[in-house]
């Protein structure tokens, strides 16, 4: 039954017309009165109907008035007519037909499959329990109330409501509105930070339209390249996610839904807290389940706090858009995250390994993140960053594992541009897999693809799938051992690719074989850039550098040369004989004594104790001598006249490393320290001068210098005491 046009119902009508209008607000989650056993549904046109009617306008984008109206019968479906080409006003649970199938593929377009296991994808005119899961999860994530049945909301916001409001996207707000529309607008402006009035309590959220909201509006439209007038009409309203009926296409239902916030609660704020534990950013990693509670409280906050500071975001620990949407959860979202491929035809076509080059750039060993384990890897095994920012690239991504504080480590980062970043040797494991001592962690090298959305993740798919082919084909490594995260945890990751694994491993097996692969070689000595090539491994020669690189600690300075050895480190020409080696009892012995006699002497004064001293010292040590094999050291040559020092050309420190940089290469660095800075030295005791005085100490010692002479000494390297 339907309401003939021109019927306006409002307060103190009753009758049939009210009571249809009263059924239709309920099927719309609209209650006259919740707790009544017939949920107000009594055919009077009292004040309950009346704000139900109001929050019904509110929510939809209409003319709040609480009266049903043409527009309000018309939106709700209730006119003659009203139906249009669209579908029944409510889908639920026991339907079927034609306009269940078009509810279905309306949810299959959006990424959210009733069954994506079967061929149709679940779309079949059956309004089932996988139809329903399909609709809950489009609600959550959407903002609209979560019940798995299809009102005119969520019909609405899939574009498939009956005819529309007649108004839709037609509202307009301007100086001098008032009301709950106001107050919508001016709650998004503040999640957007566009603050009305950033001073007051409530950030001037006050329902009234003046100079202040007229002023947020403007620096918005400027922001987002919008007509700037200070009125916020379709065009503004949808930049801020408020729409007066909603589309397949903005994603919206005439509410602003784009906001989670401290005192939330329920399954949106669950899938936050999710996304949040996904990206290893706990509410609680010592609860049992990690903190996912479904309440919005300090501990949430403090999360998306976290996460906001380590992606770029504004930090409030507000889930506003760009914070939703980083974490993949906007509504409608395709679930690409930054993969930058649109709706367009997804490329599989196979990738060329001649255009990549490996960047070295590996995790320092005492970080906790680097464990040390050995391995023979049997698998690969495929991530995703989850991070959207723009600047998530690879580069970022090898800065952010090299920190001490990052937990989970894996060996290689790919995005859309021709350097791949290592952080790992392919014979250590990582954390990466989320398995433990399984398989994923400790066989398993790792691999993460960048869905930066400033990226193209189709190349960077490409370049990630030549990796992998390379990687397969050095170690041996089956096609069906390439697989995702998902394999080992049950995480949902790689998250774009999870779905279509099959199609890249094809994309993997088509990719070009490498013929020459590049590498690069760096120093923590100095900015050194040597690079070699496969076939430079393959032939065995040894490579000296192209260049002498200035070195430079404290107000030591002097100039660094090497080569890249490949296959027996015995090859190395070293120049220092086997008597300077630096390992053992020196380093137990000399290098301590050393420590002690500086401590006491007050030379190291950043340290409150010896030990204190010795740790940060040995990280020192360690900082300058990574990965290293064997270390040579000579101190200062003192066969001159000890009167005429100064006219002596004085090298102050010789070091020769051999560092592993990869299997089968090493490199060789030769180091010399000639020139001191004497009005510096004094003053600026830094932890490169302090390594190399330790040294020079330790060397002195061995060499049989009295504590006392050697203090003297490094108290005035200008003179040497008898």
């Amino acid at each position: 039954m339907s309401i003939p046009s021109g019927t306006v119902l409002r307060p103190g009508d009753s009758g049939e017309y009210v009571r249809l209008l009263q059924e239709a607000l309920v099927d719309n989650n609209f209650y006259p009165d919740i707790n009544a056993s017939n949920n107000g549904v009594d055919g009077i046109y009292g004040p309950n109907t009346e704000d139900a009617v109001r929050r019904y306008q509110v929510m939809n984008g209409l003319s709040v008035d609480g009266i049903a109206g043409a527009q309000t019968l018309h939106s709700l479906g209730l006119l003659d007519g009203s139906s249009g080409g669209g579908v029944e006003i409510t889908l639920r649970p026991g339907h079927s037909g034609a306009d269940v199938r078009r509810l279905q593929q309306a949810l299959v377009d959006n990424n959210f499959y009733p069954n994506i296991e079967a061929s149709n994808n679940g779309v079949d005119g059956v309004y089932g329990p996988n139809t329903e899961d399909a609709v809950r999860r489009y609600q959550i994530m959407n903002g609209l109330t979560v019940d798995g049945i299809a009102g005119l909301q969520t019909l609405a916001s899939l574009g498939l409501s009956g005819g529309g409001s007649g108004g839709s996207g037609s509202i307009t707000i301007r100086v001098g509105d008032r009301g709950e529309n106001v107050r919508l607008l001016q709650q998004a402006l503040v999640d957007n930070n566009f603050y009305p009035d950033i001073n007051a309590a409530n950030y001037g959220v006050d329902g009234i339209y003046g100079p202040d909201t007229e002023n947020a509006v403007r620096r918005f439209q400027i922001m987002k390249g919008l007509s700037v007038d200070g009125i916020a009409g379709p065009q503004t309203l949808g930049a801020l996610g408020i729409s007066g009926g909603g589309s397949a296409s903005s994603g919206n239902s005439g509410s602003y839904r784009g906001t989670l916030r401290p005192g939330d609660s329920g399954d949106a704020v669950r899938l936050l807290q999710q996304a949040l534990v996904d990206n290893n950013f706990y509410p609680d990693i010592n609860a049992p389940d990690n903190g996912v509670d479904g309440i919005y409280g300090p501990k949430t906050k403090d999360a998306v706090r976290r996460y906001q500071i380590m992606n770029g975001l504004a930090v409030d620990g507000i889930a506003g858009p760009q914070t939703l949407a980083s974490l993949g959860l906007n509504g409608g979202s395709s679930g690409n995250g930054g993969s930058g491929e649109g709706g367009g035809e997804i490329d599989f076509s196979g990738g060329h390994f001649k255009d990549i080059t490996i960047s070295q750039l590996f995790i320092p060993k005492w970080n906790y993140n680097r464990p040390g384990y050995g391995m023979s890897p049997r698998y690969i095994t495929v991530h995703e960053t989850a991070n959207t920012a723009p600047g998530a690239t690879a580069f970022m991504h090898a800065n952010y594992v090299r920190n001490p504080s990052t937990l989970t480590s894996w060996h290689f980062t790919v995005d859309d541009s021709g350097v791949i970043y290592q952080h790992l040797p392919t014979n250590e494991t990582g954390f990466h897999a989320g398995d433990g001592a399984g398989d994923g962690n400790r066989n398993s090298i790792g691999i993460e693809l960048c869905v930066n959305s400033s990226g193209n993740f189709n190349q960077t798919r490409k370049n990630a799938a030549a990796l992998i082919r390379s990687l397969m084909n050095e170690f041996v490594i089956p096609i069906e051992n390439v697989v995702p995260h998902n394999h080992w945890s049950g995480k949902n990751c790689p998250k774009n690719l999870l779905y279509q694994f099959g199609r890249f491993q094809d994309q993997i097996m088509d990719s070009t074989p490498p013929d020459i692969k590049s590498f690069e070689v760096t120093s923590p000595f100095a900015n050194v850039s040597e690079w070699y090539s496969s076939s430079d491994k393959e032939k065995g020669t040894t490579i000296s550098f192209d260049t002498a690189y200035d070195v430079k600690m404290g107000p030591l300075s002097g100039q660094l040369t090497g080569a890249i050895i490949f296959g027996n480190p015995d090859k190395v020409n070293w120049k220092l004989d086997s008597s300077k080696v630096v390992k053992g009892e020196f380093l137990q012995d000399n290098f301590n004594q050393a420590i002690n006699a500086l401590f006491q002497s007050s030379l190291l004064p950043f340290f409150s104790s010896v030990a204190e001293a010795r740790s940060e010292l040995s990280k020192i040590l360690s900082e300058n001598i990574n990965n290293s094999v064997e270390t040579r050291i000579s101190g200062p040559d003192f066969q001159f006249d000890i009167g005429k020092l100064f006219f002596v050309d004085v090298t102050w420190l010789r070091m020769e490393v051999l560092r592993k940089s990869s299997t089968n290469v090493y490199v060789n660095e030769k180091i010399e320290l000639k020139d001191i800075d004497w009005d510096d030295y004094r003053e600026k005791l830094q932890p490169g001068l302090i390594f190399v005085l330790i040294l020079i100490a330790a060397i002195l010692l061995r060499n049989g210098w009295a504590i006392q002479r050697v203090i003297a000494y490094l108290r005035n390297p200008a003179t040497i005491p008898a």
